[in-house]
Order: C-alpha cells, then sequence, then structure tokens
C-alpha cells in the first residue's frame, strides 16, 4: 500500500495492521515535523511492514516547495512564507522497483 500524506501516522498504523505479514506500506511525508511523528508513531507500534520516507510524491520530477508549520501559531498551516524544498518521488519508480 501507498500513503501519501502519512502525516503523524494516525492512518498509517491501520494500514500496516490491515497489511499483515504478506503486506507493506510505504508511507510519505514531506513535513520534517510531522515526518518525525511518523517514524515514531511506526517504531512505537513495532511495525516492520512499513517503510517511511521523508519526501513529497509528485507526478512528474522536479523541486517542490513544502509549507513550514509553525505549531506555535493558531490555526497557521503554513501561511507564512517559510517552507523547506523537496524533490518529489514518482509513485512510478517505486511501483517498478521497490517490493
Amino acid at each position: 500500500m501507498i500513503e501519501v500524506g502519512g502525516q503523524m501516522g494516525a492512518h498509517t498504523v491501520g494500514l500496516a495492521r490491515a497489511a499483515g505479514d504478506r503486506g507493506y506500506v510505504h508511507a510519505f511525508e514531506p513535513q520534517p515535523e510531522m515526518f518525525q511523528a511518523l517514524a515514531a508513531n511506526i517504531a512505537l507500534n513495532g511495525l516492520l511492514n512499513t517503510r517511511t520516507w521523508n519526501l513529497a510524491v509528485d507526478r512528474q520530477p522536479g523541486v517542490l516547495h513544502v509549507p513550514q508549520l509553525d505549531y506555535s501559531m493558531n490555526n497557521n498551516f503554513g501561511g507564512n512564507g517559510r517552507g523547506v524544498r523537496s524533490n518529489p518521488f514518482r509513485l512510478f519508480c517505486l511501483m517498478n522497483t521497490v517490493r
């Protein structure tokens, strides 16, 4: 399974458990802080059938601007203009090279 926008792993954990021993989950999350929470959640739940990627996903190569969230501000989802750059991962590559 492929999850794009894994956030902190709320759905990833359920997907990994549903996949069981015979399945595999690839969870993508470009936000650095959210990715850390995702990776921690996967580790804390002992999910060996899950791979986390600190990358954005797009259908074409290039560079994306991923807004950097300011968690100290109420209701602000990147409106401050700061951000990080992410080289988007092409799902075609994943589907043709990784189990």
